[in-house]
């Protein structure tokens, strides 16, 4: 777990340095957290966020405000950090079929995109979900407990949509186990937390884009989600790009194959694996079209969950029978990582946020209105606002429970 720790500590000060030295409200967490926190208090923990649940996003920003809305920055990026830190040692410690499980936890700070998911509390959706691998890869061998994997399935399917699409492998474990009553038992809470999560998306209208794919859009998509990874800040042309993606894509298969035969359960995991890279490519392609992402330039929180499995899979393979699949998945591996140094860190603007809302909550007017910054990109010039009133701002100040220890 200090392994964990410390890497994740030491990623988050490289990838987002201005979070420790200026942190800032973002995002939705500012433009419907917040709100909602002011008209239902603790309640807004069940209200969807863009249409969906958020759980762990919506427990740190919550519990963030009622600690202090003056300090709600440090305190929710503080605890954003301690988050990450328990998925990561979730995947670390738990009984599955991975291969080098605390290698598979410290991969996802290694993700080769833009860090626009790393030190924001919003993004904790995408972490969190994480937690549905370990609960659907679980190794009966090693534990015959439910409810850890229980707590897993609750938390990773509430964290975003992205169980509905995990679903189908809880029904092939089930299926396998020769029908189980553990196995049904985790299946059932997976599918009455999909089942919530679609039809809060399909109530809001809020399934975004459609996937509309042409075949001529393949190389594009080979080329993004295989190549990219590993050459992304070289400067490739869109064939050479195209043509790593094909290569790795042709290590893949080669290293399916050599898993089945080695070992038919790593081969199973693999399958797992290959699956999960394939729908998160999928879910990205229904959010965003192709030819608009990018994962250094544009939307690059859309190549987390591809990246990250990705990894998983690569990492599976380097137990491979075929000594070369072995040792291109241990480069390819550490290529990725590589780009990811490379890509570095992403900087922002300082926001006022204590003293902005201080300024509101001093207002002379109860119903003024007072427009706070929320950064959206980073830049200060395109930050979003939310518009509160300066009761409402009282509110959380005086609200906050470190404000009323200090008796100020």
């Amino acid at each position: 777990m200090a392994i964990v720790a410390a890497a994740t500590i030491a990623t988050e000060a490289f990838r987002r340095p201005d979070q420790f030295s200026h942190p800032a409200v973002w995002d939705e967490s500012g433009a419907q957290i917040l709100p909602q926190y002011l008209r239902h208090g603790f309640l807004s923990l069940v209200e969807p966020v863009n249409g969906y649940l958020v759980l762990p996003a919506k427990l740190v920003d919550i519990l963030a405000w009622k600690l202090s809305a003056t300090h709600y920055p440090e305190i929710a990026f503080s605890l954003t950090i301690l988050v990450q830190i328990l998925v990561l040692c979730c995947i670390a410690l738990a009984p599955t079929t991975l291969r080098h499980p605390l290698l598979c936890a410290v991969l996802p700070l290694a993700v080769p995109t833009d860090p626009e998911t790393f030190g924001v509390s919003l993004y904790l959706l995408w972490w969190g979900t994480l937690l549905l691998v370990p609960a659907v890869l679980w190794d009966e061998r090693r534990s015959r407990r439910v409810w850890p994997r229980m707590l897993m399935v609750v938390v990773g399917a509430l964290s975003s949509p992205t169980i509905v699409a995990v679903l189908p492998l809880f029904v092939w474990r089930w299926w396998k186990s020769g029908r189980q009553r553990r196995e049904l038992a985790v299946l059932l809470v997976a599918s009455a937390c999909g089942a919530v999560q679609a039809w809060l998306v399909l109530a809001a209208g809020a399934g975004g884009a459609h996937l509309d794919l042409r075949l001529g859009d393949a190389p594009q998509v080979v080329g993004k989600f295989f190549g990219l990874p590993f050459v992304a800040t070289w400067s490739w042309d869109d064939g050479v790009v195209v043509g790593v993606g094909v290569l790795v894509l042709a290590v893949l298969v080669a290293g399916a194959i050599s898993l089945r035969r080695a070992a038919p359960g790593t081969s199973t995991t693999s399958t797992s694996l290959a699956y999960l890279t394939v729908a998160a490519i999928g879910m990205s392609l229904c959010r965003a079209p192709i030819e608009a992402v990018h994962p250094v330039l544009a939307g690059p929180r859309y190549f987390f969950y591809p990246y990250v499995f990705l990894a998983w899979l690569l990492l599976q393979h380097t137990g491979a029978k075929s000594v070369t699949v072995r040792v291109v998945a241990t480069v390819l591996l550490s290529l990725a990582a590589l780009q990811a140094v490379l890509i570095g860190p992403r900087h922002h603007d300082d926001l006022p946020w204590a003293e902005s809302l201080m300024a509101c909550a001093g207002g002379e007017t109860p119903q003024a209105i007072t427009a706070l910054p929320v950064h959206y990109d980073g830049v200060a010039e395109r930050a979003w606002h939310v518009d509160l009133t300066t009761a409402e701002c009282r509110r959380l100040v005086d609200g906050g429970i470190l404000h009323r220890l200090d008796g100020t």
